[in-house]
């Protein structure tokens, strides 16, 4: 079931900690959309553009520069600073229908295997995970 914001084994602030007021701000931040669209996507013009319909996308060239470099997520920050702190899960969308992680429905079910297509097919859904009880539910 949908639990909101994952965040992991948990998130504390410690009593050494120098500033817990800004420990919090920055905690707050992360969990906003903007911070997770930032945590995630990158920035807009530089490693995510936005389509017609107001829909975050990468490029190929994107794509393509994060499976050869393996410091990608180092040297950009992109999915770098997302675990172990709080994030939406993959699927999630926001207000304009965009995944807030940079794994879409499309992108997740272009991956299955021979046996994934063949289970969702035999259930009858188009992800692995409907067949768990939905946030409706």
């Amino acid at each position: 079931m949908y639990q909101g914001l994952a965040t992991g084994q948990g998130v504390g602030i410690t009593t050494a900690c120098e500033d817990p007021v800004a420990a919090i701000k920055f905690l707050d931040y992360i969990c906003s959309d903007e911070g997770q669209v930032l945590v995630n996507w990158g920035i807009e013009g530089t490693n995510y553009e936005i389509d017609e319909n107001g829909h975050r996308y990468r490029t190929e060239e994107e794509i393509k520069k994060e499976s050869e470099d393996k410091n990608y997520k180092k040297t950009t920050g992109v999915g770098f600073h997302n675990y172990p702190f709080p994030n939406y899960g993959t699927g999630v969308t926001d207000s304009t229908g965009s995944t807030f992680s940079t794994d879409s429905k499309e992108s997740i079910i272009a991956e299955y295997n021979e046996e994934q297509q063949a289970a969702c097919k035999a259930w009858g859904v188009e992800l692995l995970v409907d067949i768990f009880p939905q946030p409706s539910e």
